[in-house]
């Protein structure tokens, strides 16, 4: 299955990715409604992170979901239809990868962009990549989101 593959000794903490999903998906620049996120771990070191769609976990916020509203709508992604969503927070607590977020009452995750992702398209260092997923880089990630919580 194809995911966002962060290649983690390219990322700079530029955070253009974040910035370009929010865009993309919302209309405005705001980092902190941007489907991926960077995290920074220690001085020098940054790990992007979205929903790598069940590449390396198994997809536990589809499993605590209470209504259902987390599944795949288009064949493309795992998403969150919003309009169903109660609001919750249990696929936060369960993702293991720190990629789902809320805002007000509504959970939100990264979707692929229709399988043509906006912040893999913005990354100028190619620091995200659109591919096959390799579980180590998965867990690298996961480690850092976890340090995260």
């Amino acid at each position: 299955m194809r995911a966002i593959l962060p290649h983690l000794e390219l990322c700079t903490g530029c955070r253009m990715c974040e910035m370009a999903c929010s865009l993309h998906h919302e209309g405005l620049v705001n980092r902190e409604w941007g489907r991926i996120r960077i995290h920074r771990k220690g001085i020098e070191h940054y790990v992007p992170v979205a929903c790598n769609q069940g590449a390396s976990c198994d997809k536990e916020c589809v499993k605590v979901c209470p209504v259902d509203c987390i599944r795949d709508v288009n064949g493309h992604a795992i998403e969150v239809v919003r309009e169903e969503c109660i609001g919750c927070g249990e696929c936060v607590e369960a993702c293991p990868y720190n990629a789902i977020h809320m805002r007000g009452d509504v959970a939100f995750k990264c979707n692929l962009c229709d399988g043509d992702p906006t912040c893999v398209k913005f990354c100028s260092l190619k620091a995200i990549k659109f591919e096959e997923g390799v579980p180590e880089e998965f867990d690298r990630a996961k480690d850092a989101a976890e340090a995260m919580r």
